[in-house]
C-alpha cells in the first residue's frame, strides 16, 4: 500500500506516519491515517492536507479538504457567538461534560452564559445529559443543534417544559450564519433597543 503525503499546519511530511512521529501522536493498533484525524479533530484551529499518491515524474495535486457536519455547524456557532460579542471557546470542559461550543458574557468570566452542543450522528443522550447539568448547576442557557429530524424531535419532546434550553434544526443555523455575516445591523435594529449590542 502506497503512503499518502500530508501537510500539517503548512508543513510537509512524506507520510501520515511520519506526521503521527513528528508530533508525538501514537500509532499502536491503528491506521497512521485515523490517529492524525482524530488529533485534528481533538486540536481545533490546526490544518491537514492529503496529496494525493502520485506516479513519479507527475505532478501531486491537493484533495479537497473535507470538513464534517459537526465541526462546520460547531465553527458557525463560534463564528455566531464571536459577532454577538461572546467570548467563544470549543470543546472546553465545564460541570463535567466537554461542551462543542461555550458562549461567555465576559473575557473574565468563568461560567458561561450559553452552552451549545451539536448533535450530528453522536450521542443525543450525552447532549441532553451535559445541557441539563449545565442549565440546573450554572444558569445557563442551553442550545440543541440536530441534524437529523428524528433527534429533533427527540429533543423537542425531552426539553417541552425547559425554556432554558432550545432545540434548533441545523438548516436554521445555516440561515442565521449567514444573515448575521451578512447583515448584523438589519438584526440589531430588529431585536436590541437602546443600541447595547
Amino acid at each position: 500500500m502506497a503512503q499518502q503525503e500530508v501537510k500539517v499546519d503548512g508543513k510537509y511530511y512524506p507520510s501520515c506516519a511520519a506526521a503521527c512521529q513528528d508530533l508525538g501522536i501514537p500509532i499502536e493498533g491503528d491506521s497512521a491515517h485515523r490517529r492524525l484525524e482524530r488529533w485534528r479533530r481533538s486540536n481545533p484551529g490546526h490544518t491537514i492536507e492529503y496529496i494525493s499518491v502520485h506516479k513519479p515524474g507527475t505532478q501531486p495535486f491537493l484533495l479537497p479538504q473535507q470538513t464534517s457536519r459537526h465541526e462546520e455547524l460547531k465553527q458557525k456557532m463560534v463564528d455566531i457567538g464571536d459577532r454577538l460579542r461572546y467570548n467563544t471557546s470549543t470543546e472546553e470542559t465545564c460541570v463535567g461534560y466537554r461542551h462543542d461550543v461555550l458562549w461567555k458574557p465576559g473575557p473574565f468570566k468563568q461560567d458561561p452564559s450559553h452552552v451549545i452542543e451539536i448533535c450530528a450522528g453522536g450521542s443525543l443522550p450525552k447532549d441532553f445529559d451535559a445541557l441539563s447539568v449545565a442549565s440546573k448547576e450554572l444558569g445557563t442557557k442551553g442550545i440543541l443543534v440536530t441534524v437529523d429530524d428524528t433527534d429533533y424531535h427527540k429533543a423537542l419532546r425531552r426539553f417541552e417544559n425547559q425554556s432554558d434550553i432550545v432545540v434548533v434544526k441545523a438548516e436554521i443555523i445555516d440561515i442565521l450564519h449567514e444573515l448575521i455575516q451578512t447583515d448584523l445591523e438589519f438584526l440589531k435594529s430588529i431585536f436590541m433597543s437602546n443600541n447595547k449590542w
